[in-house]
Parts: C-alpha cells; sequence; structure tokens
C-alpha cells in the first residue's frame, strides 16, 4: 500500500470538505447581509441574532476541517508493524487509516475509514499486529495486516 498517496487522498478529501463548507459560509453570509438602508423592526432583529448564532455554528466544521488537515500533515504515515497513529490496518475487508476521523471512502479500490487515535477501535488495537484479535462490538475480529 502506497501510505504517502493514501495520505495525499484523505488530505484531498479533507480539503475538498473545507472548500464545500468555505462556500456554504459564504453564501449564507452574503445572503444574511442587510443593505444598511433597511430598517429593523423587532423580528428583523431576532432573525439577525438568529443568523449570527448560525453563521459562529457554521464557523466549527471550518475549523475542524482545518485541524484534521493539520493533523495529516503532521502524522508519520511511514511503514508500520504494529497498529499506532499512522497506520493502516485491515480488519474485515476495510482499511482503517489511524490519523483522523473520516466518512468512508475508496482508495485503490480497497474501502478505507480514517479514525483517530481517541478512537475505542484505536484503544482495543493499539500496539496489536497482523494476526492478533481483539473485541469491539461484541465480537472479536482479527487484524489481518498492519502498513
Amino acid at each position: 500500500m502506497d501510505k504517502q498517496a493514501l495520505r495525499n487522498r484523505m488530505l484531498d478529501l479533507e480539503r475538498a470538505e473545507l472548500d464545500d463548507d468555505q462556500g456554504f459560509f459564504a453564501d449564507f453570509v452574503a445572503g444574511s447581509e442587510l443593505d444598511g438602508e433597511t430598517q429593523m423592526d423587532h423580528d428583523g432583529e431576532s432573525r439577525a441574532e438568529q443568523s449570527a448564532d448560525l453563521a459562529a455554528a457554521l464557523e466549527n466544521p471550518i475549523a475542524a476541517h482545518g485541524a484534521k488537515i493539520e493533523r495529516l500533515q503532521d502524522i508519520d504515515f511511514g511503514p508500520k508493524t504494529s497498529v499506532e497513529e499512522g497506520a493502516a490496518v485491515l480488519v474485515e475487508g476495510r482499511w482503517l487509516v489511524v490519523a483522523v476521523a473520516t466518512t468512508e471512502f475508496d482508495f485503490d479500490g480497497d474501502p478505507c475509514l480514517g479514525i483517530s487515535a481517541t478512537a475505542p477501535v484505536f484503544e482495543q488495537m493499539q500496539g496489536l499486529a497482523a494476526g492478533d484479535r481483539f473485541r469491539m462490538g461484541g465480537r472479536e475480529r482479527l487484524i489481518e495486516a498492519v502498513a
């Protein structure tokens, strides 16, 4: 497995999500600006306040994507023989990439899922190697490979 290409794929996905969220935020802000001549009534003030709260909430995912991008750039994606940060771990036909949490994505035709080092599944697998087993979700699972 080309781990640098895997990191680049994860970075591309995270950057695309960041771009989408930034575009959504920009559209929201542009649509909620006052023209400077409109008189604000009580109802308008309430809507403006709600818009400000929503805008603040929309900034959180943008910051989270930025933090994930930084984290992906900092993690050592070199070859691994045991489950640690930067490892790709094959479990039940799916690669779990110990880096940042992501939605499932495809890499070289294989299903992958990013998990963080704080995920419960990582806590169960940490330090294990290919051929080792761990329990998760009430079932014993086999680590098929570590890269």
